[in-house]
């Protein structure tokens, strides 16, 4: 632990503070308007029963100082590093980095809209546009196909003389044959933009006014087509619960919290309808106020939010109330180049107070969820782990499991994958990425060989099992780099086989030794973990080798 006397003097300047650890690991951020005021406080006397904080202060050995011009910036640069070192006593967004975004590229040739997870934001505003963030996967695949309903959707990678097969469908407007130019193109996806702010009178007036036209110059199929698009817009506000009879913007936060965890619950009305609702998971919070646990999801979740609204509704009042609405009406102007008044108000009565309470209602029955699911994963977990011991003949549960993948196209952009579950659960902070430097043609069992050989030249810690995502001859090729490094760490090998009298390929383990895959059955503890390694592993192989092969194909087309 550091003392006040052996503390780096703290400028009076607004700005950032990373505390760090032994082992210089940030353990903690936090933003000041006085960096000497706020970092003194951690070392005079503590609340009682503050555990948490003395425990952090127990822990510091270093602090490390970034100045800014002003407590604005101090505000945006700490909610950027938290989500990005993710601070071991910083209240957390769960799961932050796997919310989605639905993204409208008007950098390729004909402008496309897909998901993503992270946005870029290299790309210019007029290049990208991006809205969300989803939490749910499943609402983002909806979303997408009710955009492919509702509008008209080329599919085609650039323009040419065969159209694509939406077009055969009359389900595009024909800017991949030349019918229309991607700029008129473009026009068409401004309506997708308004759709998914939930701006839906807007585009119904639109499509009105073009129907309207098109009758005029008697382009009767044209008409049609736009009059199927109305009664689509039409039907989702009837799908969508009327909020208030005003065309407000809002969005309405609601928490619950148990024990040292806490669930949001968040309602999007847009044009005064309802047009989602949202559930997150903090952690961490315990000794926290709700004030600050709502304050500290403000600044998670806007740093990336995209359909900011005019006005916010709390449960509880926020702190740096006055600075928090300035950083929202700054993100406002750089989305939009438009001004926006945003106001965060605490209601006592009406149709706000009871939405709050409805979303207070959905936080707790999502925390309990989640408390059952991990209790469920927990007893999956200590069955697996055990199963896994008993089966391989281990001395003690492997608390440390790393597997490995490969991912190529015939040889080309080839990466490995190491994947290190600790205790059953995903340890990302060891999670290493290789490019394959040996080979440039297809062989899995060179370059499964060259990954496990760099793996065990680097002082990384000793794991108690390997796994190989493949069958008997990855599982050789692995036995074989262990015996030339002299190494007993235990392996094994997953992959699937055809049976005999199915045609299900059914999952096998491989051991050394054993001529045949063991069958564990389906719903197996021990199955259970090794497949959600192996798959962990595959996503994380082909996402490197997705982002490797995107960049030499940039390359190739400069």
């Amino acid at each position: 632990m550091i003392n006040l006397l052996e503390l780096k003097a703290p400028p009076q300047n607004p700005g950032v503070y990373q505390f760090k650890d032994k082992d210089g690991q940030i353990i903690y951020i936090g933003k000041a308007k006085s960096l000497r005021s706020r970092v003194k406080t951690y070392f005079g006397v503590l609340p009682k029963g503050d555990f948490k904080t003395q425990n952090l202060v127990q822990n510091i050995s270093d602090v490390e100082y970034i100045l800014t011009d002003n407590e604005l910036e101090a505000l945006i640069l700490e909610s950027v590093l938290i989500k990005k070192h993710k601070p071991k006593y910083n209240i957390r967004l769960r799961d932050d980095k796997n919310y989605q975004f639905i993204k409208i590229d008007y950098s390729a040739p004909i402008a496309k809209i897909y998901s993503v997870r992270n946005k870029d934001e290299r790309l210019a505003r007029e290049k990208a546009k991006y809205f969300g963030p989803f939490t749910s996967g499943l609402n983002v695949r909806n979303t997408l196909r009710l955009i492919k309903r509702i509008f008209p959707y080329c599919q085609a990678e650039k323009v040419s003389t065969r159209p694509c097969f939406n077009y055969q469908l009359h389900r595009c407007p024909g800017v991949c044959i030349g019918i229309i130019s991607p700029e008129e193109y473009r026009d068409v996806l401004s309506d997708v933009e308004l759709l998914l702010q939930g701006h839906n009178r807007e585009i119904k007036k639109k499509v009105m006014k073009q129907m309207k036209e098109a009758s005029k110059r008697k382009q009767f199929e044209r008409a049609a087509s736009l009059r199927d698009q109305l009664e689509a817009v039409e039907s989702l506000n009837e799908q969508q619960k009327v909020i208030s009879i005003k065309n407000s913007n809002q969005d309405l936060i609601s928490i619950y919290r148990q024990k040292n965890k806490a669930a949001v619950n968040l309602f999007l009305v847009r044009s005064g309808r309802l047009l989602a609702k949202e559930n997150m998971l903090l952690e961490n919070v315990e000794n926290k106020t709700d004030s600050e646990i709502i304050t500290a999801f403000l600044e998670r979740y806007y740093l990336d939010a995209t359909n900011l609204p005019r006005e916010i509704f709390l449960e509880h009042a926020v702190e740096d109330e006055k600075l928090f609405t300035q950083f929202l009406q700054k993100k406002f102007f750089e989305i939009t180049s438009k001004k926006l008044k945003i106001k965060i108000t605490v209601p006592k009565r009406g149709t706000s107070k009871k939405l709050i309470e409805l979303g207070r209602e959905n936080a707790r029955n999502f925390l309990e969820q989640q408390f059952a699911k991990f209790k469920r994963d927990e007893t999956l977990i200590d069955k697996g782990l055990a199963q896994l011991k008993s089966i391989l003949n281990l001395p003690d549960l492997p608390e440390r499991i790393e597997c490995f993948d490969i991912s190529n196209i015939s040889g080309t952009n080839a990466v490995g994958s190491m994947v290190v579950f600790t205790g059953g659960r995903p340890n990302k902070d060891h999670y290493r990425k290789f490019k394959i430097r040996t080979k440039k043609t297809p062989d899995d069992y060179a370059m499964m060989t060259e990954v496990l050989n760099r793996r065990l030249r680097n002082d990384w810690p000793k794991p108690d099992l390997w796994v190989i995502d493949g069958g008997k001859g990855q599982l050789n090729a692995a036995i074989a780099v262990l015996k030339k490094r002299k190494s007993d760490i235990p392996c094994i090998a997953l992959g699937k086989s055809r049976t005999e009298a199915k045609e299900i390929r059914e999952e096998k383990i491989y051991l050394p030794g054993r001529a045949e895959g063991m069958v564990l059955g389906e719903g197996a503890p021990a199955l259970t973990i090794i497949q959600r390694l192996r798959d962990e592993a595959h996503r994380f192989a082909i996402t490197y080798h997705r982002n490797l092969r995107s960049k030499n194909l940039f390359k190739f087309s400069k």
